[in-house]
């Protein structure tokens, strides 16, 4: 396999071909989002409001004992965040479809257009979440009970203050840190490995039209009789992923700068917040948009790289 052949026609796709980019940055502003997205909202209910700690009248916002209220608001929140974290798995797989369909619909005719990317993406939809929770759900029972595991040797922390409870606290401590550090190793490799397997099994639906279950299976064969091409390509990948991380940190840094330069003299001379914040509140802006449409450009090159060796081990097989 010519892998410094993918990776050039992959930017290739990526840059000549402008309707992908639509694709690109909506994966770039969903991808992840689910994950985490309760602590924020969780911040909105940070009050104590338990009975008798505040005098009658005097609680904080003026809720009182109005729990009905507060289970409402509760219950709000937690809509609010359900419904963002669907929006944001549907939003990723309908993005994630929609950019393999139109890499190889350029492979193919030369052309592609956002209209078959949503089509492409309509109709894979289901299967495509199913091969996520396929393979999401199994991978998390199985962390979780090995973190269970991690966490077990806390039992020997006993109450008291004895020299053998003291013993046996440090003990348990040092188990935890030592099987804790093994977990993350753990999960490093097999995150690596489902992702690995996900992106195989998705271009199997996509391309092939198979079900979630066959999507999988052939998928993992796929990877197993090609285990070097396969590995290669990951390894070059993780190598940019890397590359583009560290690149990414001056810029960061220089665009957390070109905001923060503007709304110090916007302080300086009007001493408000709210001028600081309006001075600083453009640049911001205009960094995030720059920031999600690189992170579109570079979700575009990951897919088409992927895209583009699985069209290669498919032909190769076929032929053989």
């Amino acid at each position: 396999m010519n892998y410094t052949a993918i990776l050039k026609r992959s930017l290739q796709i990526t840059w000549r071909h402008r309707a992908l980019w639509v694709f690109g940055i909506l994966l770039a502003l969903f991808s992840g989002g689910g994950s985490g997205g309760g602590s924020n909202y969780g911040q909105l209910l940070n009050y104590r409001l338990e009975r008798g700690q505040y005098p009658p009248g005097n609680a904080p916002l003026g809720l009182g004992a109005n729990w009905p209220l507060i289970a409402g608001l509760i219950l709000l929140l937690l809509g609010i965040v359900l419904t963002l974290i669907i929006l944001s798995i549907m939003v990723r797989l309908l993005s994630e479809g929609a950019l393999i369909g139109m890499v190889d619909e350029v492979e193919r005719t030369a052309l592609t257009t956002v209209r078959s990317g949503w089509r492409t993406a309509w109709a894979r939809f289901l299967r495509l979440f199913g091969i996520n929770l396929t393979i999401g759900i199994p991978m998390t029972i199985v962390l979780l009970l090995l973190l269970g595991i991690v966490l077990a040797p806390l039992l020997l922390i006993p109450l008291g203050s004895s020299i053998h409870a003291n013993g046996l606290s440090v003990m348990g401590v040092i188990l935890t840190v030592f099987l804790g550090l093994l977990w993350l190793l753990f999960v490093l490799v097999l995150s690596a490995a489902v992702g690995l397997l996900r992106e195989l099994a998705y271009r199997r639906c996509v391309l092939s039209g198979e079900g979630v279950f066959h999507s999988i299976q052939d998928g993992y064969l796929l990877a197993r009789r090609n285990l070097r091409d396969v590995g290669l390509m990951w390894l070059l990948l993780f190598g940019i992923d890397l590359g583009i991380g560290v690149l990414s940190i001056p810029l960061v840094l220089l665009g957390l700068a070109l905001v923060a330069g503007p709304a110090l003299v916007g302080w300086a001379i009007f001493r408000s917040i709210v001028a600081a914040v309006a001075a600083g509140v453009l640049p911001f802006l205009l960094f995030i948009a720059v920031a999600v449409f690189l992170g579109g450009l570079y979700a575009i090159f990951r897919s088409a790289a992927w895209t583009l060796t699985y069209r290669e081990l498919a032909a190769r097989e076929q032929v053989q």
